[in-house]
């Protein structure tokens, strides 16, 4: 005899987070010292920060992200020519 699946049903959240949504993520050696960076030159670009740290701008822009998904940074203007502020 074979058995029938059940369909694959989401279950009912009782409040509305995104899935990909990161939370008490241990902060690594290297998000501190974007923070301390950020601390010192709060209009750091990415480019800049990769340099320093000796990784590509893609990692730096997926710390940034992280850290601003923590809610340790802050974006404050636009993404041209605005700064970084740390919460």
């Amino acid at each position: 005899m074979i058995e029938k699946s059940k369909p694959n049903v989401a279950k009912k959240r009782s409040e509305n987070v995104p899935i990909n949504v990161l939370i008490n993520v241990p902060i690594k050696d290297r998000q501190k010292k974007i923070i301390a960076a950020i601390s010192k030159d709060a209009y750091a670009s990415a480019q800049k920060l990769a340099e320093k740290f000796g990784v590509t701008e893609k990692t730096i822009r997926r710390d940034l992200q992280l850290l601003k998904q923590q809610n340790i940074i802050t974006r404050v203007g636009a993404n041209k020519n605005g700064y970084w502020k740390v919460n």
